[in-house]
């Protein structure tokens, strides 16, 4: 009878697995058939365990409906960030608690930024070798074309980011025109250190903003960011790409 050099008799010890003799062998033991010894491994008792990670929540409406929206965002850090906006481009916006922003909210400004242009370039990519001393924030690269990015939180007002430090909760308010200044602001503090990158404006918090109608008064207040400033483009960028768009 031929024997299976894994085959295991009733006393749990295994046969031979070089001669497959019939006396079975214990762990460490020479076989008395052929002399070899085998070690069996045994595995101690384990736990399996599943962990999770904090995830994110984002309710947001439509940007191109004429009558406003809402954008409710409950990202990963822990706070909060609602923002609306009505038909005459008033605004309303509270955030509480754990918020990235800055230097902390980088990746998801070129995340969202680069699923936005990957619907239109199907030959994009992030390059990891960004280098900050030169300012780089990010580099993205379309159709092989290699594009250095400058982030800016937006509003770009150290006294609302204060407020939600000290006091856990902070507000932002205004008409259009008080929305079109908080973009302004923020592309003249990169005016001169983002020339010939892509400027990405980090709206993630006050999201409800970023629409059509936004884009169109700012161009008439103040004309073409690029040709001004030299940027390669300048880019609203929200919590989702839906509600990033290029000001243009």
């Amino acid at each position: 009878m031929c024997r299976s050099p894994i085959a295991l008799d009733r006393t749990m010890n295994y046969l031979c697995k070089s001669c497959g003799g019939d006396e079975p062998v214990q762990d460490g033991v020479p076989c008395s058939a052929c002399g070899r010894c085998h070690f069996v491994l045994k595995a101690e008792p384990g736990q399996l365990k599943i962990t999770g990670s904090p995830v994110g929540m984002i309710v947001e409406g439509d940007p191109n409906n004429p009558l406003g929206r809402r954008v409710e965002s409950r990202p990963a850090s822990g706070g909060a960030s609602d923002s609306c906006v009505a038909a005459d481009g008033s605004f309303q916006v509270t955030l509480s608690g754990a918020l990235d922003r800055g230097r902390a909210g980088e990746s998801h400004v070129i995340k969202i930024l680069f699923n936005k242009l990957h619907e239109r370039d199907s030959d994009i990519y992030v390059d990891d070798g960004a280098r900050d001393h030169f300012g780089e924030d990010g580099i993205l690269v379309v159709n092989g074309r290699r594009m250095a990015l400058q982030i800016v939180t937006v509003p770009n007002s150290p006294a609302v980011w204060k407020g939600l430090n000290v006091q856990n909760t902070a507000a932002v308010s205004g008409d259009r025109a008080a929305a079109v200044s908080i973009i302004r602001d923020a592309i003249v503090a990169k005016s001169v250190k983002a020339k010939g990158t892509i400027l990405a404006l980090d709206l993630t918090h006050i999201g409800a903003i970023v629409n059509r109608t936004l884009v169109e008064a700012y161009l008439a207040a103040f004309g073409d960011p690029v040709a001004e400033f030299s940027f390669e483009a300048v880019w609203l960028v929200g919590p989702t790409a839906r509600s990033t768009i290029e000001l243009r």
